[in-house]
């Protein structure tokens, strides 16, 4: 079994909707391996085990609606698991390029300790959490690199899903 088994049926191939909205299901397109290499090239380093195989099992995208959802569900955040060029990119202090689709503040960049990897985008290119590749606890999740939220992605992942998708807000 699949660590992430339960969010294969929103992989862009699974989907039977043609077009997504964001603000109401879960959708995540396919990160080829290279572009895992890529990253970890781009960052001189391993990402963190459990994202490695978040993006080989599920891909990037994004996770903004619950297991279990009302008919007039509605989520007005990004929740984006970011693909790995993006994420080494922004933990390299490379903020702009020519493919970007995602941004970061530089407010946010000078806050990043070496290490850190911002992969998931909460809302507006300001709040991020943020995984510490060269800790000792490498699959943690920070908000913003200063409160611990969970002790892995998996338990992340799970909440997100299986709670709610904004659970990590009820800790601020």
């Amino acid at each position: 079994m699949n660590m992430f088994e339960y969010l294969m049926q929103y992989k862009a191939e699974n989907l039977q909707e043609k077009r997504i909205n964001i603000s109401t299901s879960n959708c995540f397109g396919k990160v080829l391996h290279s572009e895992i290499i890529e990253a970890e090239k781009i960052l001189c380093f391993s990402l963190p085990k459990q994202l490695r195989i978040f993006y080989q099992e599920i891909g990037c995208g994004n996770l903004t609606a619950p297991q279990n959802r009302s008919s007039d569900y509605v989520f007005f955040g990004a929740n984006e698991i970011l693909d790995p060029i993006t994420v080494a990119n922004f933990a390299t202090g490379k903020l702009l390029w020519d493919s970007q689709k995602n941004y970061i503040s530089e407010d946010v960049y000078e806050d990043l300790q070496p290490g850190d990897i911002p992969f998931f985008e909460i809302s507006d290119s300001s709040s991020f959490m943020i995984m510490k590749a060269l800790s000792d606890n490498p699959n943690a999740i920070w908000y913003m690199g200063k409160e611990k939220i969970e002790e892995s992605l998996d338990e992340f992942i799970h909440n997100l899903y299986y709670k709610n998708p904004s659970y990590y807000a009820d800790n601020w």
